[in-house]
């Protein structure tokens, strides 16, 4: 239960809710960049440090977050191919009943037309 409750509350994103140390996705982001930026221009080839806590802190919340996670992301064809198999008896018909009746509007329109220039010329 836990879980799912921090899972919530990291996904509240959209919203700008802050989700570590009063920051939200942006900041938190900006924040983790200039001091990783900061970190890496201190070290050598024969200095390597690992890097603080802080930092491994922000970068795990910035990657366990909905919108920093790529596979969570659901694709236009994941939708449609879910979706319309599920849809399409409903949708087709009023499809088909559409075109329907717009060529039958169209084939009297043209009936009426030619109707009237055949009146014409027997006149």
């Amino acid at each position: 239960m836990v879980a799912i409750v921090t899972f919530l509350e990291q996904n509240q994103l959209a919203s700008g809710s802050t989700i570590y140390g009063g920051m939200n996705l942006k900041e938190l982001a900006e924040n983790a960049f200039t001091i990783l930026v900061a970190e890496a221009e201190k070290m050598t080839a024969s200095n390597i440090q690992t890097l603080p806590y802080t930092l491994k802190e922000k970068i795990g919340t910035l990657l366990s977050t909905k919108e920093m996670n790529p596979a969570l992301y659901i694709s236009d064809e994941f939708l449609l191919g879910i979706y319309l198999p599920i849809l399409s008896p409903f949708f087709v018909p009023l499809v088909l009943t559409l075109t329907l009746t717009i060529r039958l509007k169209l084939f009297r329109m043209c009936k009426k037309s030619s109707d009237q220039e055949e009146k014409q010329k027997t006149d």
